[in-house]
């Protein structure tokens, strides 16, 4: 029995809307094509056996939100959600009078500042993966069982500085409820279900390999009822509400400047699941070369779970 994992990476920003990546050749006035990544690309090559198209899809949120609710007064508290310093799911400020701007002959005039709830209000993600079953497993109709899926999260610091208001992602506060640090102003750490996202990989911070979120298959796959034949997912998926949370650093009394809502972050989910099947598989047997290679030609190969491997040449 063999496990091979499959990952699937989505990048979704911390803004309004989701950010739809340019494609290959797209031009845009005179700016041109895409953009390349800093990483560069990526090229992989493998195999698999009866599940030529494990199919994966997992709905994330597009967007989380957060602000913070400061004093003009003397406060030396933590900004903390359990004492109202923190504003969430997916709270924003928009800015309608900046300081400085002579106010308005309207009746009433317009306000300075407006708070707005946008997006979903409850964080959930759904799986509405499935894999090929078995040949052998007689217990399926369709061919195709649901398939359970590990979800990770990582996050990195949009743009520079300035462009996010100087709000930055660390993976630890030093500070706590009962002695916040002003050196920790505006910074901030997301956590999922609890778990921070502190473990550096990938140019981010990320949920520890222990943490990662499991999202069940979807059931009623084996009988069709819940498969969409034309695209072999999961018509209705399994959902897991995820607590979303933040932790901000400082203390409330340095929160005293009304600012718009920035985008300061971005989150890159990766979807991962293990193929679990019986099959030929490399290394610990040799490579196939290829159909034609003369030492494949009409020779059989026994993989060690015993399934016979027929090579045959074109010659």
């Amino acid at each position: 029995m063999n496990r091979k994992a499959i990952s699937l990476v989505i990048a979704v920003v911390l803004s309004v809307s989701a950010a739809i990546p340019a494609l290959a050749g797209e031009t845009k006035g005179t700016g041109g094509g895409a953009a390349a990544s800093v990483n560069g690309t990526e090229v992989y090559a493998g195999i698999v056996l009866y599940d030529p198209d494990a199919r994966i899809k997992v709905e994330v949120p597009t967007l989380f939100a957060f602000v913070v609710h400061g004093s003009v007064s003397t406060d030396a508290n933590a900004v903390t959600s359990d004492n109202g310093g923190i504003l969430l799911p997916n709270v924003k400020v928009k800015v309608n009078q900046e300081s400085g701007v002579l106010p308005e002959t309207s009746n009433p005039p317009t306000a300075s500042y407006s708070i707005q709830t946008v997006g979903d209000g409850v964080m959930q993600l759904t799986n509405y993966s499935t894999q090929a079953a078995e040949m052998y497993d007689s217990n399926t109709e369709t061919g195709r069982i649901g398939l359970a899926v590990t979800v990770n999260g990582n996050i990195r610091n949009e743009g520079d500085a300035v462009s996010r208001n100087y709000w930055e992602h660390v993976s630890k506060l030093v500070g706590d409820k009962s002695s916040p640090k002003t050196t920790e102003f505006k910074k901030y750490n997301i956590s999922l279900d609890g778990k921070s996202l502190d473990t550096p990989a990938n140019g981010g911070l990320e949920l520890a390999p222990e943490n990662v979120i499991l999202l069940d298959a979807p059931i009623n796959i084996i009988n069709g009822i819940n498969l969409d034949k034309n695209t072999n997912l999961a018509n209705e998926g399994i959902a897991k509400t995820v607590a979303f949370g933040v932790a901000v650093g400082g203390r409330k009394d340095q929160y005293k400047q009304v600012e718009e809502s920035a985008k300061v972050g971005t989150i890159v989910w990766t979807v991962s699941a293990n193929i679990n099947r019986n099959v030929y598989t490399a290394p610990k047997n040799d490579y196939l070369d290829g159909i034609g290679d003369p030492k494949f030609d009409n020779k059989k190969v026994t993989d060690p779970d015993d399934i016979k491997i027929s090579q045959k040449g074109t010659t």
